[in-house]
Formats: structure tokens, sequence, C-alpha cells
């Protein structure tokens, strides 16, 4: 008896089974299989392990924990590699694990043979985000361009610099003015909505979400709370989707091969869902380019204009300029202009598509966080509603930026909300040119993790860091916390372009919920699941029950 590879040949036939062409060749193919697949074994390994002793030498004096000679520290941040996973907060296991071992300091994480410096230490992260060299985003960010483009979040050299030139002016402080309005109806829609909750447990989480998302998505683009009111959950659960897998791709290596990414997209719906928001961008777009080309129509006398019956449900008719009409003038002006980067239509989408997400998940962050940690602090709570309840709130013409600078402990409330959960936990830059630090090179072209994380809970900056405390920040304690150690917005020239829109926002929303509600939470910080994503949004449904304030007789649960 003799066998060959997947077949069994008995006696006589041997002969005949070897002859056989069919056999030959299988055999044949066997062999040319074996000596590829172990061809590229070695051809695999062997880059590996050139790649590795590479970075290795240049690297290996920096201070690091060695988990696995292949892995590297990839498993700390995808446990359940290579198969895809969303349980646990990995993330954020694996920076506290890192802060605890390497306090305002650095240290190297390998993701298999690739090494990224993580930075703890705030005085490093100031020399890395102020250095105007060290504009680029990292290669992670590369993984982001899929569902936002190329707008200001992940362009990098002259595109960056093109496009940040020419959009900041657009969110000053006069267009910032013209936002309150719109903050403040929204708002008085939301203190509405829930009055008819009042008694009974809410979940934070749907309701600021919802409101934040209407704001940026009128002060942004100029929607209609007709259209609003039909499509808005929608649109909340795209963009929280959308964001959610962005930051799950980046931290599994297995979806940094496109094909089993594309193939994990279709299957979990991603791809539909980035392909519905691409489309009502488009749409929004597109109707605020045909009633602009309508406008010029008008003022030379012409005829040709184009309708769109749909428009003026999906827009706030005669509605004062918002965000996308100061893009499109930028469009218009820049339409003789030859340099690449300028705004074209597809830059149109790129930057508003960017405003609509991280304007809406950095303010709804901060403000879910902040009213629940009032709901556990009712000491804290009160002294915020003694001071909101003494300014008018209820009038358009007394909301302007420089009256919402009244709000001196208002401002101390949101900088610890942004102080124990920051906005954005995490940003990666390349260098453009070395660093030194402590006697360390990190060389130029190193991408360097700046954890805000780490140092908004460094108990030496921070004492009882994960107590609630707006005190820290009062005109008497606030000398005691280094100027570089307070980084909510980042800093340097990529810190956040809507600082002043968010802050604005979280003001009017957070004081006019504390204005009218007693808030009332119970279950403790420490048990809400929370990761270092995009933002650090809370896992676990954030529930608190509010009690009107004219009316507190009410039996508090």
């Amino acid at each position: 008896m003799s066998y060959w590879p997947g077949f069994k040949i008995k006696g006589k036939s041997i002969l005949k089974s070897v002859m056989s062409s069919s056999m030959l060749f299988y055999v044949f193919k066997l062999l040319i299989t074996a000596l590829w697949q172990t061809f590229l074994i070695r051809f695999c390994y062997t880059a590996f392990y050139l790649i590795h002793r590479f970075f290795y030498f240049t690297y290996y004096k920096f201070p690091y924990i060695h988990d696995s000679y292949f892995f590297g520290n990839t498993l700390r941040l995808c446990p359940d590699f290579p198969f895809l996973s969303k349980r646990g907060t990995p993330l954020l296991d694996a920076m506290k694990f890192y802060t605890q071992q390497f306090p305002k300091s650095f240290f190297v994480e390998w993701i298999f043979a690739y090494p990224i410096v993580i930075a703890t230490d705030y005085e490093l992260i100031h020399n890395v985000l102020a250095c105007r060299d060290n504009i680029d985003k990292g290669v992670s960010y590369t993984f982001l361009e899929e569902s936002f483009e190329q707008g200001l979040l992940t362009s990098n050299g002259s595109k960056w610099r093109y496009r940040r030139k020419l959009i900041e002016p657009t969110v000053g402080l006069r267009m910032l003015s013209s936002f309150l309005p719109i903050m403040k109806r929204n708002t008085d829609i939301l203190i509405e909505d829930l009055r008819d909750k009042t008694g009974t447990q809410i979940n934070l989480n749907d309701e600021i979400d919802r409101v934040a998302l209407k704001v940026i998505l009128q002060t942004a683009i100029g929607l209609s709370d007709e259209y609003l009111a039909e499509y808005i959950d929608e649109h909340v659960s795209n963009t929280r989707k959308v964001t959610q897998y962005c930051v799950f791709r980046v931290r599994n290596p297995i979806l940094w091969i496109t094909p089993i990414r594309k193939i994990y997209e279709l299957w979990s719906g991603v791809s539909k869902t980035n392909k519905k928001f691409r489309e009502f961008a488009v749409r929004a777009i597109h109707q605020k380019m045909q009633a602009r080309i309508n406008s010029l129509s008008r003022k030379r006398g012409s005829r040709g204009s184009i309708k769109d019956q749909n428009s003026s449900k999906m827009m706030i008719p005669n509605q004062r300029k918002v965000f996308i009409d100061l893009l499109i003038d930028k469009y218009f002006e820049s339409l003789k202009d030859n340099n690449p980067y300028r705004i074209d239509e597809k830059g149109l989408y790129e930057e508003v598509q960017l405003l609509v997400f991280a304007g809406f998940d950095t303010s709804s962050t901060t403000i879910k966080w902040t009213l629940y940690n009032l709901g556990l602090n009712p000491a804290i709570q009160e002294k915020l509603y003694q001071e909101v309840s003494t300014f008018k709130l209820d009038d358009d013409d007394d909301l302007d930026p420089d009256y919402l600078k009244n709000f001196v402990y208002l401002e101390q409330v949101i900088k610890e909300g942004l102080r124990i959960r920051p906005t954005v936990p995490i940003v990666v830059r390349e260098l453009g040119k070395d660093i030194f630090y402590k006697g360390f090179r990190i060389p130029k072209g190193t991408d360097v993790l700046a954890s805000m994380f780490s140092v908004h809970s460094n108990p030496d900056i921070y004492p009882n860091p994960e107590e609630f405390n707006p005190d820290r920040f009062s005109p008497e304690n606030i000398d005691k916390i280094p100027s570089k150690a307070f980084i909510p917005f980042a800093t340097g020239p990529r810190k956040c372009i809507g600082r002043n829109y968010a802050m604005m926002e979280m003001k009017v929303i957070i004081a006019n919920v504390v204005k009218n509600f007693r808030i009332i939470a119970k279950t403790p910080m420490d048990q809400i699941k929370y990761d270092l994503d995009m933002v650090s949004a809370p896992k676990d449904p954030l529930m608190v029950t509010l009690l009107p304030r004219r009316s507190l007789s009410v039996t508090e649960p």
C-alpha cells in the first residue's frame, strides 16, 4: 500500500496512477505550491527581521515593554487579533498601564515591527505639538481618509497650510456670534423635550447627541427644523457608526489589508452608512450651490435660474450665512486660482463632512460627561445654579460671546469636564525634525502619540485626578497648574480650529439645562465604560433623573 498526498493508491493501480497526467499535474502543482509558500514565508520573515532590526537599532535605547518579538505590543491594543471584536476598552486599559509604568516620560510601543513613540510628559507633548515642523499627522490617520477624505483633519503639508489659512477666518468671532441664536433655539427645544421626561430616568447620550448634531447641521449647512425632525435620528446613528468604525479600523491591523477591509465594510454595513452620509452631504452642497447660482442670475437679470422643489424643505429659508455659505464664497473666489489645493467641489465636501463629524462628537461628549458629573456632585451643581440663575438666558439679545464670559464658574466646570474626560484624548504627529528630550534623540519621521489623557490624569499635576473639582481652575488655584499641562484642544499650529465654537455651545447648553433642572445621577464614574477613541465617548448609557427647578417638591428617587 502506498500513499500520495490526498490519494490512497493500491497494488496494481500504482503504475497507472503515477502515469496518469492528472496525477502528475497534481503532484507538480503541490511541489510548486510548497516551494512558493516556502519562499514567501522566508521572504516575509526576512523582510520583517530587517525592518525590525532597522527600527530596533534606532529606538533600542528608548524605554519599552517587551510583550512579543513578532507582535510587539499589538495584542494590548487588539487582544482578539486576528479576530475582530469590539468588546472591552483596550486602548484605555493599555494607556492606563503605560501611564503607570512611564509617568511624565515617554516610551516606544511596537505595532509588529513598527514603532510609535508615546509621550506622557506635557513638556515633550508641547515641544512636539507646538513646533511648526511637526504639522503632519501620523500614518494612522491615513486609515481615516476612506471616511473623512482629505480635509483639515487628515491632510498634511502644503494642502493643510493652504486650507487652514483659507478656512480659519470663517470661524471668527463675528461668525460665531451669528450662531448663538441657533444654539439657543435648539437648546430651548431640548429643554421643552426634557420637561416631558422629568421624574423618570433618561439617557443623556440620546438627548445630547440629538441636540448637538442639530446645532452643527444648522450652523454648518443650514438644515431646516422640518427636515431635521424627520431625519435627525438617522443622522445621529450614521455619524456614530462611522466614527466608531474609523477607530476600530486603526487599532485592528487585520483591517489594514484592503481586501479584508472592503469585505468587512460590506458585511458590517459601514459602506452603506458612508454612502448615505456622502449622498446627504453632496445633496446639501448641490442645493446651496444652486441657490448661489440663482442669486447671481437674479442680480444679473437672467431668467435661467434652477429650481429645486426639495430645497425649501431641506434648508432654512432666508437664513444668515452659515459655514457652507462661506466655503462656497471661497470656492467662487478661487475659480481663477491655480493652486492645486484650492476649495473645489470635492474640497467643499471634504470640509463640510469633517466639520459635521468633528463639531458633533467633540461638543456632545464634553456636555454629556459634564452634566453627568454635575448629577453626581450636587454641591457643585447648586453652586453653578446660583451663578446661571442670575443671568438672563431667555433673550437672544443678551447672548453674545462677551456676555458668556460672565459665567466664570461655568467655565471652571467645563474645563474640569474637559480635564477629567479629555474630548480628544490622543493625537499623533510625524516629526518633521529631530527632537532631543532628556538625553534621547527622537529622530525625524517618527510617529509620536501625544497622550493628553495621561497628562490630565497625572496626580502630580492634578491631585486626586478622578475627583470632579472645578475649583482647580479657580483664579486662586489656576497658577498651580502648569500652563502646558491643560491641553483639551491640543496646541500649536494644528490646535482645534473649532475650540471657540465648542466652548460657546457647551456654555449655552449646560447653563440652560442646569438653570431649568436639577440633575440626579447614581452610577459612579468608575463604573461607566469609555475608551480612548477619536473622542472619550461613553460606551454605557449615562442614566440621570431630572427634576424641574420650580417644583422640587417632587419626591427624589
